[in-house]
């Protein structure tokens, strides 16, 4: 109860703070602090985009496109404005758009018109907290597997995403999408986490590059950095990348080293091979057919300066809770031994959370 106060207290100061959102809402935002803080009372997520017939043109052209990924140069940023109608009022923001996803599952057509996964940046403002977060064809993620899935790890202690189902109305067209927020540090302070780096599998070398087969070039492809903004806030956050950044190089090419000796095609210890939070997340990740996820360009880290540890961030599982678990996926096969995947047995204390956590 103590803790549900202070989120309350927290949100409450940071809407206070805020005079951009409360010019974006036709309500006092006061009034409604539960609800806003609620993914539930979302009726839908409106898209405008102005220069609608670029926009429509940038669709048909990655869709008319020859290769089998969404070309890099057809990721293009689209000036948008966003209306979240709730069932009290509406919020507008100001906003960019693109298009989301590695693969073409992220455009669809609906009935004739194209629907698209998008990547969706406010320039002022917020939804529940998140100023960045996509919208996802809901097929892309196994549909509300995802929203179960994302919900399990935040309550077994690990750093996962808000996501839910919403309607949405993108320049007229209405479907119902995922939402997800984005790998900033919103989310970490979601997770009760404090502001610091967070990596992801660096992908620039995976989907054709100068000519190569996709995923030819997987053993070179390492990490990433993705909040930039954060290494330049100072020399202290400067000295916690240059120092952790190297060892996550290092569990990505000990990946590459027994990738190439065909003895590991998913596991990645940042920390260590006998590390806890690994092993219990490697194992939650198998039980819930979500290994694809533990593919080295799906996975996020955040480095916890504290302890001076890798955490994972869960992040496109493709999880299947309809389906015993199974080794296989679409478009990959797990070929190492189980061991070499989960080195260790899950803790017995993470095995009774797991199994009582319809009961808290």
């Amino acid at each position: 109860m103590h803790s549900l106060l202070i989120k309350k207290f927290v949100f409450f100061i940071t809407l206070l703070l805020s005079v951009n959102i409360y010019s974006k809402c036709n309500f006092v935002l006061g009034d409604y602090i539960d609800e806003l803080n609620n993914p539930s009372k979302i009726n839908l997520i409106e898209v405008q985009v102005p220069n609608s017939s670029k926009y429509a043109k940038n669709v048909f052209k990655i869709i008319s496109s020859r290769s089998t990924n969404i070309p890099e140069n057809l990721r293009k940023n689209f000036k948008a404005k966003v209306l979240i109608h709730y069932s009290f009022g509406i919020c507008n923001y100001q906003a960019t758009v693109r298009q989301n996803g590695d693969l073409k599952d992220h455009i669809k057509l609906q009935d004739g018109e194209p629907v698209r996964s998008l990547d969706v940046k406010l320039k002022d403002g917020n939804i529940l907290n998140a100023v960045g977060f996509k919208l996802l064809i809901p097929e892309t993620r196994n549909g509300l597997n995802e929203v179960l899935v994302s919900l399990i790890f935040r309550n077994l202690g690990f750093i996962a995403p808000e996501t839910f189902e919403v309607n949405t109305s993108v320049n007229g067209i209405n479907s119902v999408m995922l939402f997800q927020e984005k790998s900033l540090k919103e989310l970490l302070e979601r997770n009760s986490r404090r502001e610091g780096p967070i990596y992801e599998g660096d992908e620039t070398l995976l989907w054709g590059y100068k000519g190569y087969e996709r995923l030819a070039l997987e053993p070179l492809a390492l990490s990433r950095l993705i909040n930039d903004n954060w290494f330049e806030k100072g020399n202290n956050s400067q000295t916690i990348v240059l120092n952790s950044m190297p060892k996550l190089q290092k569990a990505y090419l000990n990946y590459a080293h027994d990738l190439i000796n065909k003895q590991n095609l998913y596991a990645i210890f940042p920390n260590s091979h006998i590390d806890e939070i690994f092993i219990n997340y490697h194992s939650l990740m198998l039980a819930m057919n979500a290994s694809h996820g533990m593919r080295p360009h799906n996975r996020k880290y955040y480095f916890n300066a504290i302890n001076s540890t890798f955490e994972p961030i869960y992040y496109d599982g493709n999880a299947n809770l309809n389906l015993p678990m199974t080794f296989n996926e679409v478009g990959y096969l797990i070929t190492a031994p189980f061991n070499s995947i989960v080195t260790n047995k899950p803790s017995t204390e993470f095995i009774n959370l797991s199994l009582n956590l319809n009961k808290n």
